[in-house]
């Protein structure tokens, strides 16, 4: 009788063990999760700010772009692209955009994201 007891509580014992662990292990995967959601919103909305136009003129170089309430900060790298038409003329005003996201206190979560953005210098209208 008492055997039976011991073995019932040691198996009681295993099987929460491995209960908290697979909770843990759902913890872990719906965080990171989390922060790729929250991270391609934050690249998609800076993608959307850009190139409406209604930043600044994109200017060459690498920015920090500080943490928003997500924690998620990126950095932007812009540098001209040369890209040439059909008949072999250049076309300006066409920029790769690399951002680069991490969350503020997580030194292993980091993600990139690349996109070719055109901004006519100000003044110009397009014929859309």
């Amino acid at each position: 009788m008492l055997l039976e007891i011991i073995v019932s509580i040691a198996l009681f014992g295993v099987v929460t063990t491995a209960m908290v662990s697979a909770l843990h292990q759902l913890s872990k995967t719906s965080k990171t999760a989390r922060d790729e959601v929250s991270t391609q919103r934050r690249f998609e909305s800076i993608f959307a700010e850009l190139a409406s136009g209604s930043n600044p003129q994109l200017t060459s170089g690498k920015r920090l772009i500080p943490a928003d309430g997500t924690g998620i900060a990126v950095m932007l790298n812009v540098v001209p692209e040369e890209l040439l038409s059909n008949e072999g003329a250049p076309l300006g005003s066409v920029f790769r955009v690399t951002m680069t996201a991490g969350i503020e206190g997580d030194s292993s979560f980091e993600r990139t994201a690349e996109r070719l953005i055109y901004a006519p210098p100000k003044g110009r209208t397009s014929n859309r």
